[in-house]
């Protein structure tokens, strides 16, 4: 009886967003979400004099709009802070961003691409100097979420920047470009 009764949560896991989580990426639905991250950055740019990469947290509100089954076009916000030693740093940025799911479930959830562009501001402090610059961020991110219920899910998502800096010197004559890679893991309620 054990088996049978963990047989049918497991099944019932897996059918339960197949026949609701269709609704939730309709057209006219809306996405409320935001994620959480961790990072490590490489490249010249993010690394100290001792060549250290640096780690950062990060965190990014998103609202989007289904105008059509699985497509959201919306605005997010990403905030994030670093700090390396007697290094530290901000950035705020905003901008729009698309998310695609794919229509087919796969397993419990669905695979989705985000996309994002944000426009932004960047400060930072060594310890002895400091500045601030605007900044562009392009951000590709392919995920997956999971349905928690018909308005809930998770989602993971693997993601790609590149930043670019207006002042090539702010950083005494360092590179004004640089990448980041990392995970998020976001919250979406849909409606």
């Amino acid at each position: 009886m054990k088996k049978f009764a963990m047989f049918a949560i497991i099944i019932g896991l897996i059918a339960a967003p197949a026949a609701f989580g269709q609704d939730m990426l309709a057209q006219g639905s809306m996405e409320i979400g935001g994620s959480v991250g961790f990072a490590s950055y490489s490249g010249d740019y993010y690394e100290n004099a001792d060549g250290d990469a640096a780690t950062q947290m990060s965190f990014a509100p998103m609202v989007g709009y289904f105008v059509m089954d699985n497509l959201s076009v919306g605005a997010e916000i990403n905030y994030q802070s670093v700090s390396q030693g007697d290094y530290s740093s901000t950035d705020f940025g905003l901008g729009p961003a698309v998310e695609y799911y794919l229509g087919n479930q796969m397993g419990p959830g669905y695979l989705f691409a985000h996309v994002g562009f944000a426009f932004g501001s960047s400060k930072w402090d060594d310890g002895t100097n400091d500045s601030t610059t605007s900044s562009t961020t392009i951000t590709i991110a392919p995920g997956y979420l999971i349905t928690l219920n018909d308005y809930v899910g998770v989602a993971a998502m693997l993601y790609y920047s590149m930043d670019s800096f207006s002042n090539d010197d702010w950083l005494s004559g360092a590179p004004d470009s640089g990448n980041q890679m990392g995970l998020r893991i976001a919250l979406k309620v849909f409606k």
